[in-house]
């Protein structure tokens, strides 16, 4: 049976009392993702790094611990994610390593070629245009810069699929290059992949396809 339309909501923008607790167990579902997630970023000094959707922000936690890198930006669309992780990580905010931002699901505040990374992990089912949002990270990614997008085959509405092969021909279409996909299978998420791909150095304006198709 999918979730309901109220947890689904809950999923995609946590709010109030069961938000904090959605956010709490996301970080639990999200580990093995996150786990491949920081393994495929390769985090590098002088890297500055954008994550969407942050949720609880568990792979952000990972990254400051053990990885190198100049700034890292977290958005998310839930006010209550924001709150949070300005609270938990008020010490790397206060010395300018980490900044998060509320933001919605129709465009990133950022300015063309912010990133030296981006990534997000289970966040693709969310998006209400997801070649536009792929285009958006298209723009603020740098030349030569890395997107890393970790999801389950099997969104939570238990109905529409992501198979990675469609995932990578959507960025195609957009001009990344060098795309691929490593999968992995946990029991919280079945079988889920992490899609690599780089924007050309030498890079043309993204491409616009055709709306995204999705699999059910």
């Amino acid at each position: 049976m999918p979730y309901s339309a109220k947890v689904f909501k809950q999923l995609g923008e946590p709010d109030g009392l069961i938000g904090r607790l959605i956010l709490k167990w996301l970080n639990r579902v999200n580990r093995g993702m996150n786990r491949l997630t920081r393994r495929l970023l390769d985090l590098q000094e002088g890297d500055r790094v954008l994550e969407i959707g942050f949720g609880g922000g568990a792979l952000i936690a990972e990254i400051q611990t053990h990885d190198r890198f100049s700034h890292l930006v977290g958005i998310d669309i839930s006010r209550l994610a924001v709150v949070q992780a300005e609270k938990r990580f008020s010490k790397a905010v206060a010395l300018g390593l980490l900044e998060f931002r509320q933001a919605g699901q129709d465009g990133l505040p950022f300015p063309k070629d912010s990133f030296s990374k981006v990534c997000c992990v289970n966040v693709i089912y969310f998006w209400p245009d997801v070649s536009a949002m792929l285009s958006e990270i298209y723009r603020v990614l740098e030349p030569g810069g890395k997107l890393v997008l970790s999801y389950s085959e099997g969104s939570p509405d238990r109905q529409t699929r992501f198979p990675s092969k469609s995932v990578e021909t959507w960025l195609s279409q957009l001009g990344f290059l060098h795309i691929s996909s490593t999968t992995g299978k946990d029991r919280e998420n079945g079988v889920y992949h992490g899609t690599v791909a780089i924007k050309p150095q030498d890079c043309p304006l993204s491409r616009t396809p055709p709306p995204h198709q999705v699999s059910r």
